[in-house]
């Protein structure tokens, strides 16, 4: 790496009269970053020494500072066909490559609600993607089912592509509405690793699970949702029913719905991680 400093570049510079000998600069051969490479003179800031910072002198020892915290949490846009911008936030994994979760919210909600199964999910060694759909938290717009279809398949597309992601480990978690254009998105693209459906519903706003189920194939399936919950809870026994794959169906007690069941169930998001480490 190559540093040039210019000091006084918004003032005139001085004319100035050559000495009698006018020696040509030296060159730089072999630039190497700067390393800790004398303990005894730089022991003093030793402390302070993490490898990959950005290297700074300090009484003549060359040292690297610690840098800021680490983000959980990193905002990121992606473009629709009609232009608008989706909102999302990637909860990168401590070790990468790794692989991703994509997040699909309920009605009325927004990315935030997954905040915990979010960081959860991170710790336990995958990235995570939640996005907000349109209409709905940061992204804007109105609200759109059929067209937000299709910005999930944009974002799992667009995803596959970010640095440090496997691509043959892309699982998708939706809950409500969310799991049924998870489902689809997944059905349609023939790309996702597993899919976990918290209480889908055979239709929600149009969009409907039945097909795509039968069209997702024999890929892995988890679902999950409330046995007094209608109506995902009659239909996510029926979703298992048709299921090819290799699939599980949690029933919980109670009529909690969607990111609600997890709230109630502490349980519930280190099952689906086991789910998603085995599958």
């Amino acid at each position: 790496m190559l540093l040039i400093l210019f000091v006084g570049c918004d003032q005139e510079e001085p004319t100035r009269t050559p000495g009698p000998t006018s020696l040509p600069a030296s060159p730089t051969v072999n630039v190497q970053p700067p390393t800790l490479t004398d303990p005894e003179a730089a022991s003093q800031f030793a402390i302070n020494y993490t490898p990959g910072a950005v290297p700074t002198v300090i009484g003549g020892a060359t040292i690297t500072p610690t840098p800021e915290p680490t983000l959980q949490s990193l905002e990121m846009q992606f473009i629709a066909d009609d232009g608008l911008i989706i909102e999302g936030s990637l909860y990168a994994a401590p070790a990468r490559p790794a692989p991703l979760v994509l997040l699909l919210h309920m009605v009325g909600s927004n990315k935030e609600a997954w905040s915990s199964t979010a960081k959860q999910l991170q710790t336990a060694g995958f990235s995570v993607l939640a996005i907000d759909l349109r209409g709905h938290g940061l992204t804007g717009g109105d609200p759109d089912w059929v067209k937000a279809q299709q910005d999930v398949i944009m974002v799992l597309r667009q995803a596959s592509t970010l640095s440090g992601v496997q691509v043959d480990h892309i699982s998708v978690i939706g809950a409500s509405i969310g799991a049924n254009l998870g489902i689809n998105a997944c059905a349609a693209l023939g790309t996702c690793r597993s899919v976990v459906l918290i209480s889908a519903g055979l239709s929600y706003l149009s969009i409907t699970s039945e097909q795509a189920v039968l069209q997702y194939g024999a890929k892995p399936l988890l679902l999950i949702a409330s046995r007094d919950d209608p109506p995902s809870g009659a239909d996510s026994v029926k979703l298992n029913g048709i299921a090819t794959g290799d699939h599980r169906l949690i029933l919980n007690s109670g009529s909690a719905h969607g990111t609600a069941i997890l709230d109630s169930d502490p349980t519930l998001v280190p099952t689906i991680i086991g789910w998603l480490k085995e599958h």
